[in-house]
């Protein structure tokens, strides 16, 4: 029996991959165009190595910590009974709902505290951490006890069991996972930008638009290209290494679902309803806020002192996001000594009477 595929299809898949192929070569070729001797000078700068770092440390730390909060909620939902569960199972979920760009956007309008490295990691874990639980969570709820009760019958103890019975059968979904957070922190650039951490998007981005330097941004997009090739060959090799598990449809014996302590219950409600409110919570009551105040300005002026015969009308302000966010930040003390605000702030108004 003839396993290839048909001529036409091969044909079809081609001609829908070369559009796919296109920014690849323009990258290449602008890239190459900046020379040898260029090329040299310009990746051995510190300041390169220093995006490098930025880079490379967001994409292990995010990776990680959306890994692990992934999977702990993961197995809290899947291996345990306890209140709000069915909300919670959906509510984990929600963050992809919600472009990691707008949620940096939420927070810093909120606070420009998590401006940096922590305040990145933080709401990015928030953001990405669904691409963990969802495949783990999946696998968990698949797997065949029994090579658990094996190793809990030879005398091993419950961490080594999680190890060498439980571990090695959510590698792939583990993997897959790392593979998805990883490439999602490399080509980030909405949130990290709001959020004033400099990384390889940011400099393209930079040297494209503010420097009008195509080859420079070629580049150091070609490098990022390079991270995010070795990544995808890693996981490939990953993948490839592994053994593979029974785990599917044809699992006779799933889990049980324990019955947790009262106490225990308030822990786990008070940790789900935490990630709850960091994630979905916040972005949604600033999204809100900034509507109600965004759509009002109306009511800034009181045009009900005019004539019957007289309508007002009110000119917004040209007044671009930072500066938004900054008198949003001082207190009124603050705003009081900053006499520019004043200016920048003023209403303009239009009277038109018959």
């Amino acid at each position: 029996m003839n396993r290839n595929p048909p001529f036409w299809l091969t044909a079809l898949i081609i001609l829908i991959s070369l559009p796919l192929i296109l920014p690849f070569l323009y990258v290449i070729v602008r890239a190459i165009e900046v020379g040898w001797d260029r090329s040299i000078a310009l990746l051995w700068r510190p300041h390169m190595w220093e995006l490098l770092r930025n880079t490379l440390l967001l994409m292990v730390c995010v990776t990680f910590s959306a890994i692990i909060l992934g999977t702990v909620c993961a197995f809290l939902l899947e291996r345990y009974r306890f209140w709000g569960k069915p909300f919670f199972q959906v509510a984990m979920t929600l963050p992809l709902c919600i472009p990691a760009f707008v949620s940096c956007f939420t927070w810093i309008s909120l606070t420009f505290r998590v401006e940096g490295f922590w305040g990145t990691i933080g709401i990015m874990t928030l953001s990405y951490f669904p691409l963990a639980y969802l495949p783990v969570a999946a696998t968990l709820k698949r797997l065949d006890r029994s090579l658990e009760e094996v190793s809990l019958s030879l005398g091993k103890s419950r961490r080594n069991t999680f190890w060498y019975a439980i571990f090695p059968q959510l590698k792939p979904a583990i993997g897959s996972s790392v593979l998805l957070i990883a490439l999602h922190m490399l080509v980030e650039f909405g949130a990290v930008s709001i959020l004033n951490y400099q990384t390889f998007t940011t400099a393209i981005f930079q040297e494209y638009e503010m420097a009008f330097n195509n080859n420079t941004a070629a580049l150091l997009s070609a490098v990022l290209m390079a991270i995010c090739a070795l990544i995808v060959f890693g996981e490939i090799f990953f993948r490839g290494q592994q053994t593979l598990y029974n785990s599917g449809k044809g699992v006779s014996r799933p889990y049980p679902v324990k019955n947790l302590t009262v106490g225990k219950q308030g822990l786990v409600v008070i940790f789900f309803l935490t990630i709850f409110i960091l994630s979905i919570g916040v972005p949604l009551t600033m999204l809100i806020y900034w509507m109600i105040v965004g759509t009002s300005l109306e009511s800034a002026v009181d045009f009900s002192a005019l004539p019957k015969n007289c309508q007002g009308k009110l000119i917004e302000p040209n007044v671009d996001e930072k500066i938004q966010a900054y008198a949003s930040s001082l207190d009124k003390s603050q705003k009081n000594e900053d006499d520019s605000l004043g200016v920048m702030f003023a209403q303009k108004i239009i009277i038109q009477c018959e």
